[in-house]
């Protein structure tokens, strides 16, 4: 295990950083509870339920499980949900069904057995040297014809740099989100790549909301997510929202990487 790895694995056992991060969403849950987000969530939602009936997944970063058990209920072919963590491993055992579902303990920096038609993760890549575990995910693990699912946080805006300065208590000291030059990357090296974008105005205005208004449901947050979609057309502006998911898919007769 790489010092990288077990940074990140002490990191993750270590319950703090949760706490910590989940102290601050309450603080200002406007930002994961406005219409701009659920409507990306529920996009999400849709991209996996297309892509995973009747599939092999492989969902990385799966924690306790819960990831893991929400894509079973697309009815895939099978799921198998690693983490590094063996708290977290040892805990999602329980969930194991047999021929459906399955978790094993597990370092994204090493190569890992199998291919697979779907694979997803949430908030990992950020975490790791994601170059090279895109290109051997890509190369090696996704069938042709797969596709990859991520959802991770972007980072150009000033304000969302200050925030990843000024947070580092709800941070592992390795995780960095995806700024331009990052996005460019994957964009030149897989010919089928799609990034949307959540948050933008939602961001900002989803942090004053949160002590304004009880409900997130708001006019000034409606607002938000009608700018948010329609700047969300300008390539431009992409890496500047909080949030993206990243699609990445494979064709049929295509096997090598772009690089």
């Amino acid at each position: 295990m790489s010092l990288r790895s077990k940074r990140e694995k002490d990191s993750v056992d270590n319950f703090e950083i949760y706490q910590n991060s989940y102290k601050l969403h309450q603080s200002f849950a406007h930002v994961f509870e406005c219409s701009n987000t659920l409507r990306y969530e529920k996009l999400l939602k849709d991209q996996i339920s297309l892509s995973v009936p009747g599939k092999k997944v492989l969902d990385i970063g799966c924690g306790l499980g819960n990831s893991s058990l929400e894509l079973l209920k697309y009815q895939p072919e099978h799921v198998l949900g690693i983490d590094i963590s063996t708290k977290f491993i040892n805990y999602a055992k329980r969930y194991e069904q047999a021929d459906k579902l399955h978790f094993m303990l597990q370092d994204i920096a090493l190569p890992i057995e199998g291919k697979f038609d779907v694979i997803f993760g949430r908030s990992i890549l950020h975490h790791l040297d994601y170059q090279e575990v895109l290109a051997r995910l890509y190369c090696k693990n996704l069938n042709p014809g797969g596709v990859m699912l991520f959802m991770e946080p972007l980072g150009s805006n000033l304000l969302l740099r200050l925030y990843w300065r000024i947070a580092k208590n709800v941070h592992t000291l390795d995780e960095k989100p995806f700024i331009r030059h990052d996005l460019t990357w994957i964009k030149n090296n897989f010919e089928h790549f799609d990034l949307i974008p959540i948050n933008y105005f939602s961001f900002l205005f989803g942090i004053l909301s949160s002590k304004i208004f009880k409900s997130s449901d708001n006019w000034l947050m409606k607002i938000c997510d009608i700018i948010d979609v329609n700047l969300a057309k300008i390539d431009y502006l992409k890496p500047n929202y909080r949030q993206g998911i990243f699609i990445i898919k494979k064709e049929q007769h295509q096997s090598n990487f772009q690089n």
